[in-house]
């Protein structure tokens, strides 16, 4: 049931956002209503404390979740996307044997979530750690940290920065 809802969905891909949404209500809902139905039904049939116990319930208990992508066109079905952002994270996990403190574990995971958020606006990664590292520090003595919101990745100053550097360099 879970393939063909996934399948399904992924022929809604090339859609507009508000005929996704549209479609996904239509052909969809229904699907996910009889899934988690069957999720209920089977679930007083197995055996207590099983791997398949515990998948259902795990399904049941996160039914308001795994339907909010019928309601919202812009949130995917699965979470691959995330997945795939994290994968360099946890492909490094043998270096990370290195890392002696909690305050190294915070750091390095502050520039994974950077890095992975700067590829995700598609901001080339070198030149926004570049801006980061001669902007920062001009703001050190700062009391007020508001200056932060215009080195995000999605800020209007970020991305009209970037994507100059970026037509420039495919202009070459």
């Amino acid at each position: 049931m879970i393939s063909e809802i996934m399948h399904i969905d992924n022929t809604f891909d090339d859609l507009p956002v508000s005929d996704r949404k549209k479609q996904r209500q239509l052909v969809l809902s229904e699907k996910v209503d009889a899934y988690l139905a069957w999720a209920k039904q089977k679930y007083s049939q197995v055996t207590h404390n099983s791997t398949i116990e515990k998948a259902l319930a795990y399904s049941i208990n996160q039914e308001d979740y795994l339907r909010v992508f019928l309601s919202d066109s812009h949130i995917p079905m699965d979470n691959n996307y995330a997945e795939q952002a994290v994968r360099p994270f946890t492909s490094g996990r043998k270096n990370f044997v290195l890392i002696e403190s909690s305050n190294g574990a915070k750091a390095s995971a502050i520039l994974y979530s950077l890095v992975e958020t700067a590829k995700a606006n598609i901001i080339n990664t070198f030149e926004y750690f570049n801006l980061l590292l001669t902007e920062i520090p001009q703001h050190m003595e700062d009391k007020d940290l508001s200056f932060i919101d215009n080195l995000l990745p999605w800020s209007s100053r970020v991305q009209k920065e970037f994507l100059v550097f970026f037509y420039l360099f495919i202009s070459r």
